[in-house]
């Protein structure tokens, strides 16, 4: 199950991957911590049965949350 991980810093370092993913969704934030986890997973559950790899990336612009 994916998981809401609170960074402390503003970039995360990547990780290399051997296959690039084939889907990159990004999701601009803003206040949205009630939310957030909840569209994560309904993203996760749609894309998952389908196989391909994806990220999805979560752009916070500032929020206070």
């Amino acid at each position: 199950m994916p998981q809401v991980i609170e960074f402390v810093q503003p970039e995360v370092p990547m990780r290399a991957s051997a296959e690039p993913p084939e889907v990159s969704i990004v999701i601009p934030v803003f206040n949205e911590v009630d939310n957030l986890g909840d569209l994560i997973d309904r993203i996760h559950a749609a894309l998952t049965p389908t196989g391909r790899r994806f990220e999805l990336i979560v752009v916070d612009d500032g929020s206070r949350d």
